[in-house]
């Protein structure tokens, strides 16, 4: 072969891997080469898996036949599928994970369908929605709101789903290039959507969910596009009828330019997803493409694997999942990099951070948003600033919402009910504390005051 394995030049650079026309980055660049993406794992009898979500150990698959399909790929070598669940469902199209709840988007019934998947082994059928939807394709989630975009009814819906048992409809809007929308995708204050009909790419700003504006749309070089990306100042779009992937210039959002393009080695491409300098594609025909874009304006493709009917692309790590329909599998494929042991380092800046077991850290700062699945232990103090401060929980429930016990017991000194009881000290009812709308109660020997 002629690829340069193992680069250092006079300024001290060193490069491993790549292509030898490759600039190294820094000090030091580890570079997929052209035969680095290899076949590592896969899961077979899917029965049409449309999309793939990956959130820690495990995926999460949309398939067309058997609904929502849960496995442990804690071993991307051997794969094991741990449970099958598709009540509420016909043809899901689209999922997406967020903390201990799964959504999908049921194609064939119009619904929008929530699962509680705290236990994989045993998710929960929580709730299915079709309000404002018809033939929904895509679905985002991002706080407390999902986005769905709808096929038939050319439309945008937002759903409100902090209370996952009862999502309510916020909002649904049409027009602005939207012809049967296939993806979206939120960031910041912004939502894009790629419409398959109009072959255009839509921008909307949903600082205000219940009344979307939209801002621009543009169809530049696109030509039936199926897949969307949104990462940092640049939207990338895979469209299937030109067999080419797209990139914009979205920095002014009110006026998006498209900036570069690219049709090597592709055929079919409905999927994109990008990490960090790289694109990576599902094409129907030829399977999954990896594509430098570390300057958009001029992409190029670095390699290919084979996989007929690659369908939907999620990237986790250093490892690319990949649906195949017709051949109803999830690849596992190994994108090639470093692996460290042990790694201390002064700083780090990441496209995408995904932490499969335990993070420790001595400081945070989110500049954007929080959204904590499951549970927050706080040993120290917590200091909260801005307007609101909400929480909210599943209806149904007796306990607490919002609960402060002192450092000696488990007895709760200040609650607040799901259904708005407040209560200040320990309760004698069975079933619920506090059982009013304001209750004040005395332990044994004390009496309560109010001052």
């Amino acid at each position: 072969a002629t690829s340069t394995l193992l680069s250092i030049n006079n300024i001290g650079q060193v490069q491993i891997g790549g292509a030898t026309s490759s600039v190294p980055l820094g000090q030091l660049s580890i570079l997929p080469g052209t035969t680095t993406v290899s076949l590592t794992g896969s899961l077979s009898g899917l029965s049409g898996p449309y999309r793939a979500y990956v959130q820690g150990r495990y995926a999460y698959i949309a398939s067309a036949y058997a609904g929502l399909i849960i496995a442990d790929i804690s071993n991307p070598g051997s794969p094991v599928i741990l449970s099958i669940i598709g009540t509420g469902m016909v043809n899901p199209k689209s999922i997406s994970v967020q903390g201990r709840y799964a959504y999908l988007t049921a194609f064939d019934n119009g619904a929008f369908v929530t699962f509680d998947v705290s236990n994989p082994s045993a998710p929960v059928f929580v709730s299915s929605i079709s309000t404002g939807l018809s033939n929904p394709n895509g679905v985002f989630v991002g706080g407390r709101y999902a986005y769905v975009v709808d096929g038939t009814n050319n439309s945008l819906v937002t759903f409100d789903i902090s209370n996952p048992a009862a999502p309510a409809l916020v909002s649904t809007v049409t027009g602005n290039g939207l012809s049967n929308p296939i993806a979206v995708q939120v960031l910041g204050r912004y939502a894009y959507v790629a419409s398959r009909d109009s072959s255009t790419l839509s921008i909307f700003d949903i600082s205000n969910p219940a009344v979307p504006v939209g801002v621009s749309n543009i169809n530049t070089g696109l030509s039936g596009p199926l897949g969307l990306y949104v990462q940092g100042r640049y939207a990338f779009v895979a469209n299937q009828a030109n067999s080419s992937l797209v990139s914009f210039d979205i920095s002014n959002p009110a006026s998006p330019q498209q900036i570069g393009s690219t049709a090597f080695g592709l055929s079919s491409p409905n999927n994109v997803y990008v990490q960090g300098r790289y694109a990576y594609v599902s094409d129907s025909n030829n399977g999954l493409l990896t594509f430098d874009v570390s300057n958009p304006a001029s992409m190029s493709k670095v390699n290919a694997t084979t996989l007929s009917s690659a369908g939907g692309v999620f990237v986790q790590g250093r490892f690319a999942y990949v649906a195949a329909s017709a051949s109803s599998l999830l690849n596992i494929y190994d994108l090639g990099g470093s692996y460290t042991s042990q790694l201390e380092a002064g700083g780090i800046e990441t496209g995408t951070l995904s932490v499969r077991n335990n993070l420790f850290a001595l400081d945070g700062a989110f500049g954007g948003g929080l959204t904590v699945g499951n549970g927050a232990l706080f040993n120290g103090s917590l200091g909260i600033t801005g307007s609101t401060f909400n929480a909210t929980t599943t209806q149904g429930k007796s306990s607490a919402l919002f609960s402060v016990a002192n450092a000696s017991s488990s007895t709760s000194l200040f609650s607040v009910n799901y259904n708005g009881s407040v209560g200040v000290g320990t309760s004698t009812a069975s079933t619920s504390n506090p059982f009013a709308k304001f209750a004040i109660h005395a332990n044994a020997g004390e009496t309560a005051n109010l001052l």
